[in-house]
């Protein structure tokens, strides 16, 4: 019996072999309703249409986004889509390279200032679920109501790119992450890092500031 999600990746061309393995280990042990590719070259706009489809299709309710150049435990989906049965948007937790090529960190944004989001390199995830203001979303779950509610809410927003967007209200650049994080908020959800769900993010980039 298949369970109450769909799992979503963006495919540009060439599909890692960890995030292959992974995907097959996770279907068997815990399978999806349907796989939604998103194709294109346009990152933005493919992502937000997948999104978009999930809802109109009305079949799940929890869609697991991911990047293909990750690799994941075959229990990682399974713990984000049944975390709590509330509306919200669950994470798991990985990690970036600092510029020093040797230190990493978290890559959850912990701290706002002048209406940006913030990573902070000192931050040590906890050991239990905590809410945090947002993450980089490589692998995060997505309930429909929070979905439904940022499409719904959606004004002052081109409707192309409802939830991820690498520009904020007003034109400010910013990476896709930090602005999907920020919607969730304004539409009054939560945001979980579970942080006994880790992956390996194979594509990392060196991040100094509010670029995830």
């Amino acid at each position: 019996m298949n369970n109450n999600y769909d799992l979503a990746i963006l495919h540009r061309g060439t599909l890692n072999e960890g995030w292959a393995i992974s995907a097959i280990e996770a279907f068997a042990y815990y399978p999806w309703n349907k796989l939604r590719i998103g194709t294109g070259k346009r990152l933005e706009f493919d992502k937000n249409n997948a999104t978009k489809d999930w809802l109109k299709a009305g079949e799940t309710d929890w869609l697991v986004w991911s990047d293909e150049g990750i690799s994941f435990p075959h229990d990682a989906i399974k713990k984000l889509v049944t975390f709590t049965d509330q509306p919200c948007v669950t994470s798991a937790l990985w990690w970036h390279l600092a510029e020093d090529q040797h230190t990493i960190y978290p890559g959850v944004f912990v701290r706002e200032d002048n209406d940006r989001l913030y990573v902070n390199p000192n931050w040590i995830p906890p050991d239990k679920p905590t809410q945090v203001l947002g993450t980089g979303g490589g692998f995060i779950a997505i309930h429909r109501k929070v979905a439904q509610t940022i499409l719904d809410g959606t004004h002052e927003h081109d409707l192309d790119y409802p939830f991820f967007q690498t520009r904020l209200a007003g034109g400010t650049a910013a990476g896709y992450s930090e602005t999907f994080a920020k919607r969730v908020r304004q539409a009054g959800y939560p945001y979980w890092l579970l942080p006994d769900v880790k992956i390996t993010h194979y594509e990392t980039l060196t991040l100094t500031g509010p670029q995830l």
